[in-house]
């Protein structure tokens, strides 16, 4: 835990002394007070952060009302009984054609009985 912290302070710091770099070019340029400079800055990182945050808060209002979506299909779906229904059908197929290669090898081998599981 603290070297994440030693981490984090340190890249506060490099990002501090960025900073602090771009508001002396910046005051050098424009002709400004050094504080003037670092209040525009600020100000173009807060029009950032903003921008940043309502793209998330867009991102996770989609993502919820795609949650709710999926809730609301689930709720929707097929009832149990006919699940399950649908399954017995399809297992009473399955079987069905099961036996028919059964019956076809057992015929083409003659005294030749094929384990047939309970």
């Amino acid at each position: 835990m603290d070297e994440y912290k030693t981490d984090y302070l340190e890249a506060a710091a490099e990002e501090a002394e960025r900073f602090r770099e771009a508001a002396m070019i910046l005051a050098e340029r424009a002709g400004i007070s050094a504080e003037e400079a670092i209040y525009r800055i600020q100000e173009a990182v807060q029009v950032i952060r903003d921008e940043i945050t309502s793209i998330a808060d867009a991102l996770t209002s989609a993502v919820e009302k795609f949650i709710t979506q999926v809730e609301e299909v689930v709720a929707q779906a097929e009832p149990k009984h006919r699940r399950r229904k649908r399954q017995r059908e399809r297992a009473a197929l399955i079987e069905r054609r099961y036996m028919v290669q059964i019956r076809h090898y057992e015929r083409a081998h003659p005294f030749r009985r094929v384990y047939k599981p309970p």
